[in-house]
């Protein structure tokens, strides 16, 4: 099952900043002025229409400054506009690129919104998605939908949601594990998602394939990002990000088999593809990242004299073309970053990875050993049930719990909902949205410190919806 969110969203003060990585997102300011104490509160109906006929930059992202309220003065409206000379081709045919809104202004008769200092600034339309798929996703997953309810009004944000289906047991049923209308509704009517779990078989299935891969190729997702953290009261203080890149290594599926010509039996070949694009975007975003923590810890006063790092892991010694190219790319995209470039061979990255993960700060590697590296380094922590982690565009992000439908425990209300909820703060994070990411971390963060209600996989005996309300009572 998919749920997309049509989410309403306050976006009084404040103001994007694109990253320098990503050159479809380049931002233009207008400003407008309208001799008016109202202007027009679009409905959701209106909103659609003006989504569906926009196009070019004419399509306005609202970010609205209020100064002055009193009748007959000038408000100042400044506008966000998207530049579609540079907007990716997997942006939404609508044109919204990121996030979306409308433009309207003062007419008679229509539902006015009133403008002033103590009045919140018109809603800003987002529509998100989340996918529940199988197994214990469609436990979970509805945990970080009840999160995105319970964000406090303070926020801004209001959400509703449409059910779509994709997993596993949608293709038992339909024949089409990503049916068509899933990826088409997420590509048309979201700008996120959320995405749960599914349950692939662990032998071949003639005419399957996963819906997680196809959706990271089919929106371009081709960051997946994993925070791996503990949290204060743990000894053991470790705080990194693997950088995966998501769309080709072996996992470009181009396989096959046949007999050997001396006739000794099958053989099995996969293409591993390595680009030079892929591997400057994904470092280029590993960058990105790596800068950002630094600011954040010296904002915080925490850990302000750790220079910001980004560790490049690779297996050139043997691969020296693909993994070369990888290695050679990734140290060209992180020359233009204020970071300490360091590099580890993959089987010594997994080895330190284990005896030193204090010392790691970002690590950024190609789509298998991304893979690889970022679920094992969720044992340092406790749990896969602990781990988020957000699949990542230029124009679309989907939050996405790095565990598995876990088939053993579905149905029976125990599984672990902090990745889900993690990653509904992640999917937030990467939307701008760092206040509700915030309010969200920080609940998760007490619980877990507390210790009181943790779910069996941490050694507790409370139930998935036990701890779901703890955390959301902490809101």
């Amino acid at each position: 099952m998919t749920m997309a969110i049509r989410s309403v969203g306050d976006v009084h003060s404040r103001k994007p900043e694109p990253p320098p990585a990503r050159a479809s997102l380049l931002w233009s300011w207008q400003t407008h002025t309208i001799h008016s104490k109202w202007i027009t509160k679009p409905s959701l109906t209106q909103v659609k229409e003006y989504q569906a006929t926009s196009t070019g930059v004419g399509w306005l992202l609202l970010h609205i400054f209020f100064q002055n309220s009193t009748p007959g003065n000038i408000t100042t409206l400044q506008t966000l506009r998207s530049n579609a000379k540079h907007r990716p081709k997997s942006a939404h045919p609508s044109g919204q690129n990121g996030n979306c809104g409308a433009h309207a202004v003062s007419q008679p008769g229509k539902e006015l919104w009133p403008v002033g200092p103590d009045q919140p600034a018109p809603p800003l339309l987002q529509e998100r998605g989340l996918i529940a798929g199988d197994g214990i996703g469609r436990e979970v997953v509805p945990a970080g939908r009840r999160a995105l309810e319970a964000l406090p009004a303070s926020v801004g944000l209001k959400f509703d949601f449409v059910n779509l289906d994709a997993g596993f047991e949608t293709f038992e049923r339909t024949g089409a594990a990503l049916p068509n209308v899933t990826l088409e509704t997420l590509k048309t009517e979201c700008d996120g998602a959320l995405f749960g779990a599914v349950g692939s078989p662990t032998h071949a299935v003639k005419g399957y394939s996963s819906p997680i891969v196809a959706l990271r190729k089919k929106l371009s997702l081709y960051a997946n990002v994993r925070p791996v953290k503990t949290v204060r009261s743990n000894p053991r203080r470790i705080d990194m990000v693997i950088v995966r890149e998501n769309t080709e290594d072996l996992y470009v599926k181009e396989e096959r088999t046949f007999d050997a010509e001396d006739g000794s039996g099958k053989v099995a070949e996969a293409i591993k593809r390595i680009t030079e694009r892929a591997s400057f975007r994904i470092a280029s975003m590993a960058g990105e990242i790596a800068v950002r923590r630094h600011k954040v810890r010296q904002a915080s006063g925490a850990g302000s004299a750790r220079e910001p790092t980004v560790t490049i892991t690779h297996k050139s010694n043997v691969l020296s073309q693909t993994d070369g190219l990888f290695r050679t790319t990734a140290n060209v995209a992180l020359a233009n970053y204020p970071v300490t470039v360091e590099e580890q061979i993959v089987d010594s990255m997994v080895y330190k990875l284990f005896r030193q993960p204090e010392t790691y700060d970002v690590i950024v590697a190609p789509n298998l050993y991304g893979d690889l590296l970022s679920d094992g380094a969720a044992a340092l922590v406790g749990s896969l049930g602990l781990v988020p982690s957000a699949n990542v565009g230029d124009s679309f992000v989907m939050g996405e719990p790095c565990h598995g439908s876990a088939p053993d425990i579905m149905g029976q209300n125990i599984a672990n909902p902090v990745a889900t909820l993690r990653s509904t703060a992640l999917m937030l994070e990467f939307m701008n949205e760092e206040e509700a990411a915030a309010k969200l971390y920080t609940a998760i963060d007490a619980n877990l410190e507390e210790g009181k209600i943790l779910s069996p996989d941490l050694g507790g005996k409370a139930k998935t919806d036990e701890v779901v309300e703890d955390i959301l009572k902490r809101l």
